[in-house]
């Protein structure tokens, strides 16, 4: 069951700790990925390049939006840390 405001209270702390990157083309650049949210809504070129290098293990896609901690433009974000990204992972 999706805990939203565990996952939004995670996401801040990512954030905080500098352990959060946005958008695809930076995801695509940083070889720390741990887990990658996508909004369901992201463009399917875009999707492909993620799973592309990815894969299916690292990436969740959701229809939830989390306004309360990320600006309304934010398609896809990822956490390098572990820790939060298991404690995510745990939460949706």
């Amino acid at each position: 069951m999706l805990n939203k405001k565990k996952i939004e209270t995670f996401i801040n702390l990512s954030k905080k700790s500098g352990s959060c990157v946005f958008g695809v083309d930076n995801i695509l650049k940083n070889k720390n990925i741990k887990l990658i949210i996508v909004s369901s809504d992201l463009s399917s070129n875009s999707k492909n390049k993620l799973f592309a290098k990815f894969g299916d293990d690292k990436i969740v896609e959701t229809s939830e939006e989390f306004d309360g901690v990320l600006s309304q433009n934010i398609k896809a974000f990822a956490i390098t840390n572990a820790e939060l990204a298991n404690a995510i992972k745990q939460n949706l």
